[in-house]
């Protein structure tokens, strides 16, 4: 990234591929970020700069990268994230860009995120049909991503089954209720069953 790239991604508005912090938060929050921007579109994260473009730079910048490159760990599957420290006003800044995940539903602790203008919130069930759709375009396709669906929920469980809490169960029962409905819509349009 170019100092002048970057000058003009900060003079820009939050949006759903386009994240600034003025410091990272809990490694919670970021991996939930990370896993959201990778569900969506991909997308940026900058980190030492206020929206409104204001630089407020970074004491720590290779602390911050640590705690990014945690926070990828965290999501499952992975995802793919770059960072590079870049001086913008003779302050630090951490930019990042997270790649749009290749298999989506992308997990943080069992849960899966999407961005939405400038927030992060659940994914929804129409989310991962087009996710789905996109990737399945005839049958066999279809059946090669439901085992890929099957896969990720599968590890979800484990998951689950590790924390074995009432909290866990309720995310196990929604998560399957989403993707459950989704196959049903899909194979109700490719194959008229239903």
């Amino acid at each position: 990234m170019r100092v002048s790239e970057l000058r003009e991604l900060v003079r820009l508005p939050e949006s759903d591929t386009l994240e600034f912090k003025t410091r990272l938060p809990d490694l919670q929050t970021v991996s939930r970020l990370v896993a959201s921007l990778a569900n969506t579109k991909g997308g940026n994260l900058i980190v030492g700069v206020r929206e409104g473009g204001e630089i407020t730079g970074l004491a720590n910048p290779e602390r911050a990268q640590r705690i990014l490159q945690s926070a990828a760990q965290r999501v499952s599957p992975a995802v793919s994230v770059q960072s590079e420290v870049i001086d913008l006003e003779e302050k630090p800044v951490l930019f990042a860009t997270i790649q749009r995940g290749d298999s989506p539903p992308h997990l943080v602790d069992g849960r899966a995120f999407q961005r939405i203008g400038d927030r992060t919130v659940p994914i929804t069930s129409g989310t991962l049909y087009n996710n789905i759709r996109e990737r399945a375009t005839d049958g066999d396709a279809v059946l090669q991503e439901l085992k890929r669906l099957t896969t990720v929920i599968e590890q979800q469980n484990e998951q689950l089954v590790a924390l074995d809490g009432w909290r866990s169960r309720v995310t196990d029962w929604v998560l399957g209720g989403i993707v459950g409905a989704v196959v049903s819509i899909l194979l109700t349009l490719l194959f008229g069953v239903g």
